[in-house]
């Protein structure tokens, strides 16, 4: 539960695409979160920390969620969710990274302003990815804001942790890390930068 002040906003999308490419709607979301608090006249350095938060020199100031289900007549569902801490960030005490508001930045911003820009920017970002058909050209905008791309970064998946250079998302968004193995790529994970 979040204090009042921030913004949290979901949608629920039914079939967006084939199933196999629905993951690709987390870069979606980030890229239009990414856009709205810009849009919304706060411009910090935002970048996109893999898979799904956005950052403030390494705090985090948003997360996304993505939840799918399979419906009664076998299509599926997914809904996209995204929490901004507008005007107030999490204790840090259970949380895994450093937390910030846009308020702690000296941005005063109402959640019902920030969503009218959220949801013209999810509008055309989803535009822009075509049912996976455009995941080329979100992958490429969201490296272009990537947190960590070039940097060394631990990945902490259900079978340890992995340390390596953040090279590249392979086409459908997974994460390549160079370690000290070889080239490995990463389909989930918690990252951590440097």
């Amino acid at each position: 539960m979040s204090e009042e002040g921030n913004l949290f906003a979901s949608v629920r999308l039914e079939n967006p695409s084939s199933l196999d490419k629905a993951a690709g709607l987390s870069f979606v979301l980030a890229l239009a979160a990414r856009d709205a608090v810009v849009a919304s006249g706060a411009i910090p350095e935002l970048r996109l920390k893999w898979p799904n938060d956005m950052l403030v020199g390494g705090a985090k100031i948003a997360g996304l969620l993505l939840e799918a289900n399979t419906l009664p007549t076998g299509q599926f569902a997914v809904v996209c969710g995204v929490g901004i801490n507008c005007a107030h960030a999490p204790d840090r005490e259970g949380t895994l990274y450093e937390t910030t508001s846009l308020a702690d930045l000296g941005f005063s911003l109402e959640p019902q302003d920030l969503f009218a820009h959220l949801w013209q920017a999810f509008v055309s970002r989803l535009e822009l990815w075509d049912q996976g058909h455009g995941m080329a050209a979100i992958c490429a905008e969201w490296k272009r804001h990537a947190a960590g791309l070039g940097q060394t970064i631990t990945a902490r998946t259900g079978n340890g942790e992995r340390r390596g250079i953040f090279r590249d998302l392979t086409p459908d968004g997974h994460l390549i890390i160079d370690t000290a193995q070889g080239r490995e790529t990463i389909t989930a994970a918690d990252i951590f930068l440097g």
